[in-house]
Formats: structure tokens, C-alpha cells, sequence
């Protein structure tokens, strides 16, 4: 009777089945059909807000958001990607579509990049460069607030022994030498999801991201105003507001990047599978990304 019902409506209709093992034969008969089951009232509740949230979304007019096309060369290169881009590569497209990143060199050897740092001025990140280490500080893959040459010199070759031990096939295209800019970190992203399509996210970020589990999501693409009520969403938000005498952040800059990157998840749907910008730092008055994570299709 439950799933005659529900083929008679559009409406998706949860069940609260309170029956537990007793009732395995019918809930099994339910869950054949895909009806949604709950089997208790808060995970009922929780389903039923999930649902209101997702309705507001879809009922947003994101027709009125202009989105820009794709340029062609930009996604050409992107479908040419193998599926998981190293963070220089990360980078070099996010740079082409006009996301700031904190400012790196890519060397192959402890030479380049004691020039590099030299260039760059001391205190530098260090970063192991590989399409196969989405997670570089898992496997001892990163290095902050290297002072002077001799300790970049240390943490190389001691970065270098770690990677290989941790992952001995990993691929390794080199390493970052990156500037050091500490500051307060949020994490964005964009991902295409097969039923909901392309969407964005924003959440308190840098190493504690999954920890705090502090995130908003929005179908893109988003406007500013959209993209600031997402960031007034977050308990971290106290964080841009300068907790406990740290100076506050540019929120509207933030909301400005959150609406550039839905864009750029809805022009760039066919080449780019998921961004992960983690942290995204606001440092020296502006946000930029220090680490990034770019998936092709």
C-alpha cells in the first residue's frame, strides 16, 4: 500500500519503521521499491531537513546568474588531464581561470631550490610534488617555516627519505618551494555530483577540516550575496571576525572567490570532475590558495 502511494506522487515520502527485526520482510519490500526509511525519529528529522534544504535549492533562480563560457583552450587542456592533477598542475590551471594562489617554484633538486628560496626570501614550505599523494602530509610531504638554507637543505633530504618510505610508487614530478604565509585557513571546493550537478562548498579549513565537519554547500553556480549567507552559515564564521584580537578577515573577498569558483564549476563542468582548495589562507590582507587538488574528467 506504502509504494502504491508513493508512485501516485512526485513527492519523495520517508518511512518511520519502528518495527526492527520483526518487520525485516516488509522494511526489505520497501527498500526493493527505493522508498527512503528512517529508523528512528531524529535520523526521520534530520532526512526531512535535508529534503527542505535541497527544495529551496532547486527552487533558487539560478537563471539570473550569468555564468561565462568555458574558454576552449582552458578546457581542451583539462580534458587531456589525467584524472588527478599534481598541485603545480593544481595550480597552473587554477592561475589560467584567475584563482589566486600563494606564490611557488617548481624544482626537481635541492640546487633549484635553494635558488628558489633564495629568490623568494626566507621562511618557505617545502612540498613534495605528485599526482599520486593527494595528502602530501601523510606521507611526510611537507615542510613549513623552513628559516635558512641549511635547514631547507635538512628538510629535503629528509622529505625525500619520508615520501619514498611511506609511498616507493609514487610518482614524483619534483617539489614546491613555496612562500610561507600563516594566517587563518578555510577550505573551498566544488564538486559535480551525478544527481545534483555541479555544487560549491565553503567550511572552516587547514587541518582540521574533517574534524570540525564545519561546511556549506549551494547547487552553483552562486552569487556574492548567496555565497556571503553560506559563510554566515558556518560556526567558524566568528573566525573571520577577529576572534580573540586576530584581525579580521574580508569576508566579502571570500564570498567573491566562493561565487568565482561555482562559475567555474558550471563553465568548466565537462573537464572538471571536483576542486579542493585546502586552505585557502588570508594572509597579507587577501585570500589566496596554499594548497590545491584539481580532478579532471
Amino acid at each position: 500500500e506504502l509504494i502504491k502511494i508513493s508512485g501516485e506522487t512526485e513527492n519523495p515520502l520517508p518511512n518511520l519503521w519502528l518495527a526492527g527485526k520483526l518487520g525485516q520482510e516488509g522494511a526489505d519490500i520497501l527498500r526493493a521499491a527505493h522508498m527512503p526509511i528512517a529508523e528512528s525519529a531524529e535520523s526521520l528529522m534530520l532526512a526531512v531537513r535535508g529534503m527542505i534544504r535541497l527544495g529551496r535549492m532547486k527552487r533558487a533562480d539560478k537563471k539570473r546568474i550569468k555564468t561565462e563560457k568555458a574558454d576552449e583552450k582552458i578546457l581542451e587542456k583539462l580534458r587531456n588531464d589525467k584524472a588527478t592533477l599534481s598541485e603545480a598542475a593544481s595550480k597552473e590551471r587554477l592561475v589560467a581561470l584567475n584563482i589566486p594562489v600563494v606564490g611557488s617554484t617548481l624544482v626537481n633538486n635541492l640546487d633549484d631550490a635553494t635558488c628558489a628560496a633564495g629568490e623568494m626570501g626566507y621562511p618557505v614550505v617545502l612540498k613534495i610534488n605528485s599526482p599520486d599523494l593527494p595528502h602530501k602530509s601523510e606521507a611526510g610531504g611537507v615542510r613549513l617555516n623552513i628559516g635558512d638554507e641549511q635547514g631547507l637543505g635538512r628538510e629535503w633530504k629528509e622529505m625525500m627519505a619520508d615520501v619514498a618510505a611511506h609511498s616507493p610508487s609514487a610518482r614524483i614530478e619534483g617539489a614546491l618551494v613555496e612562500e610561507f604565509a600563516p594566517g587563518l585557513e578555510m577550505i573551498l571546493g566544488t564538486v559535480c555530483d551525478e544527481t545534483f550537478g555541479p555544487m560549491v562548498l565553503v567550511g572552516t579549513g587547514g587541518v582540521l577540516a574533517e574534524a570540525l565537519d564545519d561546511v556549506a554547500l549551494a547547487l552553483a553556480p552562486v552569487s556574492e550575496e548567496e555565497a556571503g549567507c553560506m559563510i554566515a552559515s558556518l560556526r567558524g564564521r566568528r573566525l573571520l571576525q577577529g576572534f580573540r584580537g586576530a584581525p579580521r578577515a574580508d569576508e566579502g573577498e571570500l564570498a567573491s572567490l566562493i561565487a568565482q569558483l561555482s562559475h567555474i564549476a558550471v563553465a568548466y563542468e565537462a573537464g572538471i570532475a571536483s576542486i579542493d582548495l585546502n586552505p585557502v589562507v588570508y594572509s597579507r590582507g587577501r585570500w589566496r590558495a596554499a594548497d590545491a587538488l584539481v580532478v579532471a574528467r
